[in-house]
């Protein structure tokens, strides 16, 4: 009896475990077939196993174009373009100490033959990473399914918030809705954003987020020609810039030139040249997204008057 008993108990153990492992083999079933990862279970795993598998499709193209990168940068040394050389060996230096989806993101575009390099590897690297992006979606839906069905609460709430965290990352980094992205995005050049302004009168009007003004006041001025500048907390990536101009009288018309700033106290390269065209209202620039610091307005003159005036200036 005491035999029975003891193998009973051996066979009850044995379900007990199984019973326990359970979950564990549904999880690693749904995710090998899958055919994304091997990794070990569960949402840890499964983000550890994404990365490592991002690293390895990303690293020849990645170092393709590191090796662009040393090349253009030589070119630039040999025609004394020094400035340029520079920002570009930056950029090599940036991109090499990077992992995984890092690379592609804030890729800097000056000079211009940087823009074209960053244009080409951005594309190949989301040529790569999006088949691996969409089973990695897979895999997680999964075993969110696994993880609410066996009750799971808390694992299951931490795979939601990993999907919903991973679909917004998508969205914003333009592959996905990306014209709908950019206009959700956030206005960098408040004051609440940790922008300051600089101008001959009132500088902090432009950035107070406010676009109601009357004849004497709610706007930033100076006599032309004047400089309005807008430099941001930190550099960002915006892709579009727009400003209001008084337009209380409706027979004034201003000149204009726009310039960016790729650093703080780095060089200003001309972004939209108005000075023979008249412009009234709202003036929007877009753009390919760019890395930015800071924004100046160049106000070169007005058909009413000797001043130049500007209501809100955002940067998105």
């Amino acid at each position: 009896m005491e035999w029975f008993f003891g193998g009973m108990l051996f066979r009850y153990n044995w379900l007990v475990m199984i019973q326990k492992n359970l979950f564990a083999a549904i999880a690693l079933l749904l995710i090998s077939q899958s055919g994304a990862f091997s990794a070990p279970v569960g949402l840890d795993g499964l983000k550890a196993g994404f990365e490592r598998k991002l690293g390895e499709v990303l690293q020849p193209v990645t170092e393709r174009h590191v090796k662009a990168l040393a090349n253009l940068e030589q070119a630039l040394t040999r025609n004394q373009k020094l400035e340029e050389a520079l920002l570009v060996r930056q950029e090599r230096v940036r991109i090499s100490l990077l992992e995984g989806s890092d690379v592609i993101t804030e890729l800097a575009d000056s000079p211009k033959q940087l823009e074209v390099l960053n244009s080409r590897f951005r594309r190949e690297a989301l040529s790569v990473m999006r088949p691996w992006e969409l089973k990695y979606e897979k895999a997680l839906r999964d075993l969110l399914t696994v993880l609410q069905r066996a009750a799971k609460l808390e694992e299951a709430l931490h795979a939601k918030k990993e999907i919903e965290a991973f679909e917004k990352s998508i969205k914003m980094r333009g592959i996905n809705n990306d014209e709908d992205a950019r206009e959700a995005s956030v206005n960098v050049a408040l004051a609440s954003s940790g922008s300051k302004a600089e101008a001959p009168k009132a500088a902090d009007l432009m950035i107070d987020g406010k676009v109601r003004y009357g004849r004497r006041e709610g706007f930033s001025w100076g006599y032309y020609p004047c400089d309005f500048v807008v430099k941001f907390r930190k550099a960002e990536t915006i892709s579009k810039i727009r400003f209001l101009l008084f337009e209380l009288e409706k027979e004034w018309a201003y000149t204009y030139k726009i310039y960016i700033q790729r650093r703080s106290g780095g060089k200003w390269e001309l972004l939209a040249d108005h000075s023979k065209k008249q412009s009234k209202g709202w003036q929007e620039h877009s753009f390919n997204p760019r890395i930015v610091a800071a924004v100046k307005v160049e106000g070169l003159g007005n058909s009413g008057n000797k001043q130049f005036h500007i209501v809100e200036l955002e940067a998105r």
